[in-house]
């Protein structure tokens, strides 16, 4: 039952890290962040170049106007990037289902994680639900920059500090998008008259290594000891959002392996998750009553 229990939190911690459910926090990217220092830095040169080219601007034909460009997958992702550093709360929902094995205890998990993140100030919110092998586990959790809150299958709630390292490695959602960067010549996208769907098959070794690489250090600053994750197989498409390049939803199917308590364990996993409520749960919070009752876990 202890392996079980374990099998399962670590691999709620990866179905999170995969889906980004984290917290931004209130600093952009680096590169971002490098981008704004840039263009500071140019604002001058750049306001006397577009007033020496606004005569010819205004003489050019309609014709050329950009509004009807087209995209690729790298110039979709990179304003879907620049929109998320807009965005100060959100909510997702992820149904998961797992195949899990570590040669002793095999598992058929189902379940369901909401979500509910704001940023500024850092409070997240989530209400998840696993079923395995007849039994089902439900849990409650608020996490804030200094304290994380839990309460399992109705008990009472239990306190304890969070991560040092939640507020600077955490997932993001742009991480995810990011990634995708990186390996933007293996990218397929379509799209319809309201969304992209940028989907990547990740058979490629260079491929499967950034992802691992990713969910490790996601797990690390959850404060779970994932032990080395190696992702196996992958397929994931992300649809976006024509009009705010925000994602509405993703889909995730991918094989692993890691360590746990000095067994091999592998998993299947598919999940798929929607993302909406955009800057609407700013007054997100911990209820006085959770602080006020939650027993610090030693």
């Amino acid at each position: 039952m202890r392996t079980t229990a374990k099998l399962l939190g670590l691999f709620m911690v990866l179905s999170l890290a995969l889906f980004g459910c984290g917290t931004q926090g209130s600093e952009k990217s680096e590169k971002t962040e490098g981008a704004e220092t840039e263009e500071g830095s140019k604002s001058e040169a750049t306001e006397n170049k577009e007033a020496e080219s606004k005569e010819a601007e205004d003489e050019a034909p309609a014709a050329t106007e950009a509004k009807d460009e087209k995209l690729d997958a790298d110039q979709v992702l990179e304003k879907s990037i620049a929109a998320y550093d807009e965005v100060k709360s959100y909510s997702s929902a992820m149904n998961v289902n797992q195949k899990i094995d570590d040669g002793e205890t095999k598992l058929d998990v189902t379940g369901t994680l909401m979500t509910e993140s704001n940023y500024e100030p850092f409070v997240m919110h989530s209400t998840d639900t696993f079923k395995s092998n007849g039994q089902t586990i439900k849990s409650e959790t608020y996490m804030t920059e200094d304290a994380t809150y839990t309460s399992e299958n109705g008990a009472g709630w239990m306190m304890q500090d969070s991560p040092g390292s939640l507020m600077t490695g955490q997932p993001k959602p742009t991480d995810e998008l990011m990634s995708l960067k990186e390996v933007a010549k293996d990218l397929n996208m379509t799209e319809n008259e309201n969304e992209y769907i940028i989907s990547i098959d990740g058979a490629k070794e260079e491929v499967l290594s950034l992802y691992s690489d990713m969910v490790n250090e996601a797990a690390a600053a959850l404060g779970t000891n994932s032990e080395s994750v190696k992702i196996t197989g992958l397929k994931m498409s992300y649809t976006i959002d024509k009009k705010t390049f925000l994602q509405k939803a993703s889909v995730v199917d991918l094989n692993m392996t890691t360590n746990l308590d000095g067994k091999t364990v592998t998993m299947n996993q598919s999940m798929n998750g929607t993302y909406d409520k955009f800057n609407e749960l700013n007054s997100l919070s911990v209820p006085k009553e959770v602080m006020d009752t939650a027993k610090k876990q030693q």
